[in-house]
């Protein structure tokens, strides 16, 4: 009997007609992620407003045991919608916003599906 071949429970089993014992999956634990101070998510974008994508440049980020993380460097412009009588909505911005900062690939595809229609996507650099 190799013992590369069948562990010595399999044998066991298989002598006695059982079928082989399912192999246990190895959990590999996610990788930490980079340390970015200005990283953006589809979240920090507020809601009820006009998005405009000024600039997007892909990035690469590494974190503390050298792993890639790919993302993009944006500049992002919020600005209001036009006002309805009444009261404005919690979380709502008076005025023109630039947000800018790394986001994950992830994020941003999300963030390209959300707002296709109102970004422009020649300013998105691959």
């Amino acid at each position: 009997m190799i013992n590369e071949a069948v562990s010595k429970e399999n044998w066991e089993r298989m002598e006695k007609g059982l079928p082989p014992l399912k192999p246990k999956k190895v959990v590999l634990p996610d990788p930490p992620k980079p340390v970015v101070p200005n990283e953006l998510k589809l979240t920090d974008i507020p809601p009820n407003c006009d998005i405009q994508l000024d600039h997007a440049q892909r990035n690469t980020v590494r974190n503390v045991d050298g792993l890639r993380f790919i993302g993009f460097d944006v500049m992002i412009t919020c600005t209001p919608k036009k006002k309805k009588p009444g009261k404005p909505p919690a979380g709502t911005i008076e005025e023109p916003v630039t947000i800018s900062g790394w986001m994950e690939e992830g994020q941003f595809m999300a963030f390209v599906r959300t707002y296709r229609n109102q970004i422009g996507q020649h300013v998105i650099h691959w």
